[in-house]
């Protein structure tokens, strides 16, 4: 394998990719479980003082923790399967072959209507699970790389070691 096609993958994405990238671009991220933390602690405190305004705020607080925790999860658990599919389906150019490629200065991409290049100081920050990858041009937008399209060993060791490049 010549160091251009250890270089480049090429993937189809499916439904069940585009919901795996939205389940890890919304799982609990560590600020996420230190706001929780420190709110139910302020809750605690607050509970714990003897005056009743304290208690009512306390509760306010803790219930609202655990409210907010358990529709969270329902809601990334059961309606973003949903959501995510009815996405991928409207979303035609998700539907369509990809090859990715990457060099020392970028991610290149090219499909059946076009193709880009980003710099790799132009992503954000980048996250990964067992499955994929996700590439962040803002905190909300992102492109998804599933790990199955990388064929050996090599290629996915050489793409990781570019992530590095991507700020922390």
């Amino acid at each position: 394998m010549d160091e251009a096609s250890e270089r480049t993958i090429h993937v189809q994405i499916g439904a069940e990719d585009y919901v795996a990238a939205q389940r890890l671009h919304t799982r609990w991220t560590r600020k996420r479980l230190l706001v929780s933390l420190c709110a139910a602690v302020v809750g605690t405190v607050l509970l714990l003082l003897d005056q009743p305004w304290s208690f009512i705020a306390g509760c306010g607080i803790i219930g609202g923790v655990a409210g907010g925790t358990v529709a969270f999860e329902i809601a990334r658990r059961f309606q973003l399967p949903r959501r995510a599919r009815r996405l991928f389906a409207q979303q035609k150019n998700l539907q369509r072959p990809l090859t990715f490629s990457w060099d020392d200065d970028g991610l290149s991409w090219t499909s059946a209507n076009g193709s880009g290049k980003t710099p790799w100081a132009d992503y954000l920050k980048w996250r990964q699970d067992e499955r994929l990858f996700l590439l962040y041009h803002s905190d909300a937008m992102f492109q998804m790389l599933p790990k199955r399209a990388f064929v050996t060993a090599a290629q996915l060791q050489s793409f990781a070691g570019c992530l590095e490049r991507i700020a922390a």
